[in-house]
């Protein structure tokens, strides 16, 4: 395409005299285009002042037929014609009507792939992570207990990884003489977890937070018994460090402390009538886990 086939496009697409009118010169537009490497072409487009000052200037790359940078070079001249500010001109109507079926999906072609919009806002994200899996834990039942685990985090974009965790602890008994109770527990917390991160392969942080749950208590070797659930509220401290297994896939180890803020008395009334403690949860509740987890980051 040369300077003349150019200029009447932009014209019959402005409608009006532009390159040929009566009006004074206002500007200049220079440019120069190439092949490149990729099989494709680009160019670059300037908009100068009389007096040489650069007004804008944008840059196109296409692929394929040349033909293809032709209109996305016509399009980008036209728009920087229009943004001047004319005055009045004959106006020529155009022999033919001007093309907006190819010029409008060449020009959103061109924006998209060469000049996206300058500050626009980037889109808040956070990274989310989901994980299952066991571990075991002492102090919170009568003997080491294995227990399952089901873990949640979200950590938003400029704030710290926020974890949501419930535990399934497995029964174990409690016996004075031949009687007591059988008990399990169920736990959840709720906890800010400062992370450190290596890279993308490696996460360390440590998790501080605050849950509740319940114990559950069924008598053994005992007439008249009866089953009761006994509420415990504890706070957390627990380190973990967490490493990419492949793609999304990452396991996570953690081992902590629950400090048990509430906790009560399980006992039963012997032969004579006196209380005997069966079983009381310890102050300190250590534990230890491995999770594996999905996570997706943004």
């Amino acid at each position: 395409m040369d300077a003349s086939m150019l200029a009447a496009i932009v014209e019959r697409t402005l409608g009006r005299a532009v390159f040929h009118g009566d009006a004074p010169v206002r500007a200049t537009i220079v440019g120069s285009a190439r092949p490149v490497d990729s099989g494709g072409y680009s160019a670059h487009i300037s908009l100068l002042a009389v007096d040489g000052t650069k007004l804008s200037e944008r840059s196109l790359a296409t692929e394929g037929d040349c033909r293809r940078l032709d209109e996305s070079i016509a399009v980008v001249v036209s728009l920087m014609v229009d943004s001047l500010e004319e005055e009045a001109s004959a106006l020529v109507i155009p022999t033919r009507p001007p093309r907006p079926p190819v010029v409008l999906p060449t020009l959103l072609s061109t924006l998209e792939t060469v000049a996206p919009a300058a500050g626009a806002p980037a889109h808040a994200s956070a990274a989310i992570a989901l994980g299952f899996g066991s571990g075991v834990s002492t102090g919170l039942l009568p003997a080491i207990a294995p227990f399952v685990a089901m873990r949640a985090e979200v950590e938003p974009t400029a704030f710290m990884p926020i974890e949501l965790t419930l535990r399934v602890h497995a029964p174990s008994d409690a016996r004075v003489e031949g009687a007591g109770g059988q008990f399990y527990a169920l736990s959840g917390e709720l906890a800010l977890c400062p992370t450190a991160k290596a890279g993308r392969l490696v996460r360390l942080g440590v998790c501080l937070g605050a849950g509740a749950g319940a114990i559950h208590g069924s008598p053994l070797g005992l007439l008249g018994g009866h089953s009761s659930d006994s509420p415990i509220v504890f706070a957390l401290a627990a380190p973990s460090a967490a490493v990419r297994v492949a793609g999304p896939f990452w396991l996570r180890a953690e081992a902590g402390l629950l400090v048990l803020l509430l906790r009560e008395t399980w006992g039963f009334l012997d032969g004579n009538g006196n209380y005997v403690q069966a079983y009381r949860p310890g102050i300190i509740a250590p534990f230890a886990s491995l999770v594996a987890e999905i996570r997706a980051d943004p």
